[in-house]
């Protein structure tokens, strides 16, 4: 198929294409929106299976562009094309750039992720921003943590920001959601796994940790911090020591901080 003879996305495709930014919907129809060329050459290159690619030509402007969508189509992505004016309606961004991927989402269980013996994860409580939830899953990814696991109560790995957020390092890195995290936790400590719970009243200084063996990190609310549960089973509480003024450091500053200790100790 070439992209001059595209078929048109209908009239019943496009509402279904913008129902899919609602979070009930994406739940249902297991389904998430993703906008933007180097994010959906993250997705190709990644266990991530496109549903669809959407492709508006009057947006497109360059020849990378133009490859990426007969790359898809040569793969057998179901691709179609649609109009600006519909663009602007599934688009969750002001300057979209015509490539929009409907991509199908992925359920990994604990078994899963545990059956690779990771070393280091990242254990999130109640996160309820996206953008932050986006930059520690791309700082998990940078330095190196093998998977990361959220609690019920976090925000939804697929919401458009966190997606945006991470710079596409959700699709390369095991991410578990909707879990009961004190149960998994309980589980990774049974295992031998170092409890470290980032907190500013915590006692050790997060340099002086040892990450020489297997760790999870877990960091919690903006405002609430981790649960006084989780805390109970921790092998230790971690702090950032300050030299200026300030009440915190925002969850996702801390945790590419600590994160950054980790391959410290990891590279000596």
């Amino acid at each position: 198929m070439h992209l001059n003879t595209l078929p048109l996305i209908s009239k019943t495709q496009l509402k279904y294409y913008i129902s899919l930014k609602k979070k009930q919907v994406r739940e249902l129809e297991q389904k998430f929106i993703v906008e933007g060329l180097r994010l959906c050459e993250e997705i190709f290159d990644s266990e991530y299976e496109f549903d669809e690619l959407l492709y508006c030509p009057a947006k497109i402007s360059t020849k990378r562009a133009t490859h990426f969508v007969e790359k898809c189509i040569s793969a057998g992505v179901p691709t179609k094309e649609l109009n600006i004016k519909s663009l602007k309606h599934i688009s969750d961004t002001m300057h979209s750039q015509g490539i929009v991927g409907i991509i199908k989402m992925q359920r990994l269980s604990i078994e899963q992720l545990m059956a690779n013996s990771p070393q280091g994860l990242v254990a999130l409580d109640n996160i309820n921003d996206p953008g932050n939830l986006g930059t520690i899953i791309r700082s998990a990814s940078w330095f190196g943590a093998n998977g990361v696991l959220l609690s019920q109560n976090s925000v939804e790995l697929t919401n458009p920001k966190v997606v945006r957020a991470s710079m596409g390092s959700l699709f390369h890195l095991p991410i578990l959601q909707h879990l009961n995290l004190y149960k998994e936790l309980d589980k990774l400590n049974e295992l031998g796994y170092a409890l470290f719970v980032a907190d500013a009243s915590g006692d050790i200084e997060y340099a002086t940790a040892d990450f020489s063996k297997k760790w999870v990190l877990i960091f919690g609310n903006e405002i609430t911090g981790v649960s006084e549960e989780i805390k109970g089973i921790a092998s230790g509480v971690l702090n950032i020591p300050r030299k200026g003024k300030g009440e915190s450091l925002n969850v996702a500053v801390s945790a590419g901080i600590i994160l950054a200790e980790t391959l410290r100790q990891y590279k000596n």
